[in-house]
């Protein structure tokens, strides 16, 4: 088969990660796949066609579409899949009368206006990447149930075989003390109001008590917290030094999951934790989802692990019991039960979620 994905991909955002990563999945079972993205270069082996594909000006949304269809022509391609409404946008004009079928996966929340409703550029088959995100397309963007399939991100986990020495290791050693938390995720934006909150609320008194443990900070757009972030960082650093790690956007995430007793983070940075044997506390955008466990992990699932809700709006956070849970792991710290991994491993698989 023949296919083109088509991204906004102006920053790397775990859309960007999950499309990117499906697009390597289906190269390596034999498919031809081209991808269409803001960006120049995106890790993969797969031809990338740079379009300025978020830029919404209608000049520019023409210019997409026309480079879009002269692709799908030349290359005789058999399907396009979206990653973004502006993707979906300027893919739905684009092989109008082609006879060619257009997949979008929603990653989101859609805006709630008129034109989304009655306008459903969206194709013949919609995926949505958890529950929560199908139910708000059903009843809020008022979306045809049928068209409609739950499909979640697919993550290609480090081999069980290959990483269980070194996670027996490290988990060998996390049973003596609570060494490390990190949050992971992107510091602008919602998250980066989370993350502020976390600096001022969460940290300090966990890192008072358990003088051993370190902060690590892993994710992009550092430059963009809010002030009170910066503000609640700096105050952060000044108190306890090295002990918090600012470390930014990083490819070896895997290798910090390693390293790392505690998690703090929503989407596929739980995911790729869980699948490492790691506890997390699912603290997205949309809600706190609380510590993951195997009693929890269908709910947290549910909302992309604290990422979507299925109405409108946002949950306020309780900081001071994402307090309370991150000092009773401290205090009795343990790796995610067996059965908890093997289910995230099983459910997210990428290769069976790509087939």
């Amino acid at each position: 088969m023949r296919i083109l994905h088509v991204l906004s991909a102006n920053f790397f955002a775990g859309s960007v990660a999950y499309a990117v990563a499906l697009a390597e999945a289906h190269r390596r079972q034999g498919h031809e796949v081209w991808l269409a993205s803001d960006a120049a270069t995106l890790p993969t082996l797969a031809p990338v066609v740079q379009l300025p594909i978020s830029q919404r000006k209608y000049r520019q949304r023409w210019h997409n579409i026309q480079a879009l269809r002269q692709l799908v022509k030349v290359h005789a391609i058999d399907v396009v899949h979206a990653h973004s409404r502006a993707a979906s946008w300027v893919s739905y004009f684009a092989v109008r009368g082609l006879r060619v079928p257009l997949v979008s996966t929603v990653h989101g929340r859609q805006h709630l206006h008129t034109s989304t409703s009655l306008f459903d550029v969206y194709g013949d088959k919609v995926i949505a990447i958890c529950e929560n995100l199908a139910e708000h397309l059903r009843a809020e963007v008022k979306m045809e149930a049928a068209k409609i399939a739950v499909v979640p991100n697919g993550v290609a986990f480090e081999p069980a075989e290959g990483a269980s020495a070194a996670l027996l290791s490290a988990a060998l050693l996390s049973e003596l003390a609570f060494r490390r938390v990190a949050f992971i995720g992107r510091f602008n934006g919602p998250k980066g109001e989370r993350a502020a909150a976390l600096f001022e609320h969460v940290f300090p008194p966990l890192l008072r008590e358990f003088p051993a443990l370190r902060v690590a900070l892993i994710g992009g757009e550092l430059n963009h917290l809010p002030t009170s972030g910066k503000a609640a960082l700096a105050a952060l650093q000044a108190e306890f030094g090295e002990r918090i790690e600012v470390i930014g956007f990083t490819d070896d995430v895997a290798g910090w999951l390693l390293k790392t007793d505690l998690v703090i983070g929503a989407g596929r940075v739980a995911i790729e934790a869980l699948g490492a044997g790691r506890a997390v506390l699912a603290l997205g955008e949309a809600c706190y989802a609380g510590r993951v466990m195997e009693v929890s992990y269908a709910a947290a699932a549910a909302s992309n692990f604290g990422d979507i809700l299925a109405r409108q709006g946002a949950e306020p956070v309780d900081w001071q019991l994402v307090l309370r849970e991150a000092q009773e792991f401290g205090r009795q710290p343990v790796r995610v039960p067996t059965a908890l991994q093997q289910q995230a491993r099983a459910d997210y698989d990428l290769p069976t979620i790509a087939a």
